[in-house]
């Protein structure tokens, strides 16, 4: 099952071109919503374009996910080792 967690402009609903079948969309702003799918998750990605830090990269690791992330997250150089904990 796919489970997404967005922010912002993000839930809105995704366009009808998109042929991702989304399961379960879920608010960010809420702590619990985080908490119960980072339990459940395989892989925490954060596809941004633009993210000073990238904080919930850290919550992510906590739980032991690897991350898939861009090189536009200031937290990835540092904390995602490219093929060992995750891929930027």
């Amino acid at each position: 099952m796919l489970v997404m967690v967005l922010q912002g402009l993000l839930l809105n609903p995704m366009p009808e071109r998109t042929r991702l079948r989304v399961f379960s969309l879920l608010d960010l702003r809420i702590r619990s919503n985080i908490i119960n799918n980072m339990i459940i998750a395989d892989v925490f990605i954060l596809p941004s374009t633009t993210e000073p830090w990238g904080l919930i990269i850290n919550e992510a690791m906590d739980f032991g996910l690897p991350i898939i992330t861009t090189n536009q997250v200031g937290a990835a150089p540092d904390l995602v080792r490219h093929g060992e904990n995750g891929f930027i």
